[in-house]
């Protein structure tokens, strides 16, 4: 199930947890998430959730690293958003997970009505312009299948100076349905393939952010399986001298990384803004 949100929209949006119910007790699963350790992520959730089932902090942190290992998430992501028992800190980013990936599989009402909701109800800065912003988009997209209320309209109009290129361009690659995006079948099974059966293995070595298959994931997303291709073997060519030379080192979670996002280099592919 392609495209959901990079993993750097995706903690820009969800990893503001402080004060979230699961408390210290989720500190390694929220470390994992941060270092886009999704297979590891995920099994410690569970591990939790076994211990308690109603930690639902644990609960979305499993639904998105399943996300992200391209498994089916949708079903647990509902669960959580419509649930009135659920803190809105958790509801909230999970109904608006629910509704990209609702809209991904074409039940195009529901979801502008669920982006409605996160976006009309929640607190957060970012998951509001988030919201705002993928609303914006599938109203562009699908202007028949829903008419929202004319306030949403004027408010819509005010959020969207918060709507940075980085932010549409992620949030366009996350609208896309698994018929026409980018990241098409192969990409998906050559990813979820390496993350779920080849890296619990051999362990997670990457070093650089986003780590190669992150950053590969990002490139059959963006410019297609031929052309990610290439794209993916210039990031294994140049990946030791990144390395070696320390370049752009930045801290995530405890770790030291080295930042190499594909921006810096598929720049020269951009035909137009809206590609």
């Amino acid at each position: 199930m392609h495209p959901h949100l990079s993993g750097k929209l995706l903690c820009l949006c969800l990893l503001c947890t402080a004060g979230w119910a699961g408390g210290d007790m989720l500190q390694l699963q929220r470390e994992l998430f941060k270092e886009q350790q999704w297979q590891d992520c995920r099994i410690e959730c569970m591990r939790r959730l076994a211990e308690r089932t109603d930690d639902y902090e644990a609960r979305l942190l499993a639904a998105l690293s399943a996300m992200h290992l391209d498994m089916d998430a949708l079903p647990a992501l509902a669960e959580l958003g419509v649930n009135p028992d659920v803190p809105d800190n958790i509801r909230l980013p999970a109904r608006f997970h629910q509704a990209l990936l609702s809209w991904q599989t074409g039940d195009y009402q529901p979801a502008q009505q669920a982006l409605t909701e996160v976006f009309t109800m929640t607190d957060d800065r970012e998951l509001f312009a988030q919201a705002g912003c993928a609303l914006a988009m599938t109203l562009r997209m699908q202007p028949r299948s829903w008419t929202p209320p004319p306030d949403i309209t004027a408010q819509l109009q005010t959020a969207s100076v918060l709507w940075t290129p980085e932010l549409q361009d992620t949030t366009r690659q996350a609208l896309q349905s698994p018929r026409t995006a980018g990241c098409c079948n192969p990409g998906r099974l050559l990813i979820g393939f390496y993350r779920t059966q080849i890296r619990p293995a051999i362990g997670d070595r990457c070093l650089m952010h986003p780590s190669c298959s992150e950053y590969t994931r990002q490139a059959f997303a963006r410019h297609g399986f031929l052309l990610g291709i290439p794209i993916m073997a210039d990031r294994f060519i140049r990946e030791p001298d990144v390395i070696k030379h320390a370049q752009a080192p930045v801290i995530v979670g405890n770790k030291i990384f080295y930042a190499d996002p594909l921006d810096n280099h598929d720049w020269w592919l951009e035909t137009s803004p809206d590609h």
